[in-house]
């Protein structure tokens, strides 16, 4: 897949954006993802849950759970206002952009991992021998 990652700051508020990079020269998704999806659905992520991430002090939050299937949910957005974390409202959307980047790759190596084992039709020509 190939993915946009945005963070604005736009009237006190860092939006978060994260969706499929569209337009002239990119595939946004691959046969093998899309025949992937086709087989076995979309991939289930939480956009919630818990944030951290490995600074000195370590900054840590945690999210509403909030599940969505992508990439039908496109874009995904999160919203971290100066006025609710003055100190560290651009860390946090850094943090939610950076997890949420995680979750898709380990989702996404997920699906392709998947298999439908054997499947499809076979037809035998099968003559019996007079006795």
């Amino acid at each position: 897949m190939e993915i946009r990652k945005t963070i604005r700051l736009v009237g006190n508020v860092y939006h978060v954006e994260i969706d499929l990079a569209e337009g002239a020269g990119f595939c946004p998704i691959s046969p093998i993802e899309q025949q992937q999806l086709n087989q076995f659905g979309e991939m289930l992520l939480d956009l919630g849950g818990a944030f951290t991430d490995e600074e000195d002090p370590p900054l840590e939050f945690d999210l509403p759970t909030n599940e969505v299937y992508i990439p039908s949910a496109f874009p995904i957005k999160q919203l971290f206002s100066l006025d609710d974390f003055e100190d560290d409202a651009n860390a946090r959307a850094v943090i939610w952009r950076d997890t949420i980047m995680s979750r898709i790759n380990i989702a996404l190596t997920a699906l392709l991992a998947k298999s439908s084992g054997t499947t499809g039709s076979e037809v035998d020509n099968v003559t019996g021998s007079a006795l």
